[in-house]
């Protein structure tokens, strides 16, 4: 089922809601990026009721709620790990809303991918998200290509799944020119120009966003190009990072940032590219798709999770294998040669 706002995913498992208690943190000093304020942004900046973000350190803070506060909502996101300090935190979280659930407690549950992303510790994953399913009165997801692939590997009724679209990204756009040559200034580490086309890549830097394989298939070009990838360097992530500096540190049209890119930078790394890249080896929404596609940008994506919803569009190109996005790379080299 489709609703249109948080108010009405709230109203259906409590219509006299005063409280919502958010997990993880709410990064109000990122409202131009932070998914997390774009999808609250309503509710925070109307304060009908109240939003209130919980760090991993407060979870003890809810468990007493429900017996004094009747109408509170924990709605949780990204409850995994990905090293042992973390996976040693998470008895203590899971207790925590169960005791929550326990006392009466209200909980909601937002699933962005079925795995975590790293693709360590499934059998534990998806035990502990089976019982997030089960014990949650609502499952949240953003794509109605989602709900058959949650129903059925968490094990719960479609009837409990309800869909809310990602939050829009605001958009500032910039001429090209102008964004490409400031972003250089900042970023180009002597670099004064781009070759067109220019493919981007951006984001934190890890093994699921395949970007082994996109490099290995644009440095094999012959024609010109520039390839940005931008983003901070992700925990456990250093063979991935060594990997892009020792295949492109001498193919000048590759420009590697491996940094955080602040939110006031994001419309000149966005307005200077062309064509967004993106190899997920699993998703099921991506935030990084949906920011692009505000910007009108060219993407090629895989044929997966909720990008197949673009399939139609435009600017959108799909691919189901190695091959396809080889041959739509080529497709764009090519069409700029020609232009």
């Amino acid at each position: 089922m489709e609703i249109s706002s948080l108010k009405e995913l709230y109203s259906r498992v409590n219509e006299h809601v005063n409280k919502v208690f958010v997990v993880p943190l709410i990064r109000y000093n990122f409202p131009k990026t932070d998914y997390l304020f774009l999808l609250y942004e309503e509710l925070i900046t109307e304060r009908e009721f109240e939003v209130v973000s919980i760090s991993v350190f407060a979870h003890s803070k809810l468990v007493l709620k429900p017996i004094f506060y009747k109408n509170t909502i924990l709605h949780y996101h990204w409850l995994e790990f990905q090293d042992l300090k973390s996976m040693l935190a998470m008895p203590y979280k899971l207790l925590c809303i169960a005791l929550y659930k326990l006392f009466g407690g209200t909980i909601v549950w937002t699933v962005h991918n079925l795995k975590p992303h790293d693709k360590k510790y499934l059998s534990l994953h998806k035990k502990i998200h089976s019982w997030m399913a089960n014990i949650a009165s609502l499952i949240h997801v953003h794509s109605s290509t989602s709900v058959d692939s949650v129903s059925e590997y968490y094990g719960v009724s479609n009837e409990k799944i309800v869909v809310l679209k990602h939050p829009d990204f605001p958009v500032k756009l910039l001429p090209k020119t102008d964004a490409r040559n400031r972003f250089l200034e900042i970023y180009g580490n002597g670099k004064k120009e781009m070759n067109e086309p220019v493919f981007l890549i951006f984001g934190g830097i890890s093994e699921y966003k395949g970007i082994r394989e996109i490099i290995d298939l644009l440095i094999q070009k012959k024609e010109p190009f520039t390839l940005i990838i931008a983003g901070y360097v992700k925990k456990g992530q250093e063979s991935l990072h060594n990997f892009i500096i020792q295949k492109t540190i001498d193919d000048k049209r590759v420009l590697y940032i491996p940094t955080f890119i602040p939110e006031e930078h994001y419309p000149l790394l966005l307005n200077s590219s062309d064509i967004c890249l993106f190899n997920y080896d699993e998703i099921l929404s991506s935030g990084g798709v949906k920011m692009v596609f505000s910007y009108k940008k060219n993407i090629i994506a895989p044929n997966k999770g909720e990008i197949r919803e673009l399939i139609n569009e435009d600017q959108v190109s799909l691919f189901n294998s190695k091959k396809e996005l080889n041959s739509l790379i080529n497709s764009f080299l090519e069409s700029d040669n020609d232009a």
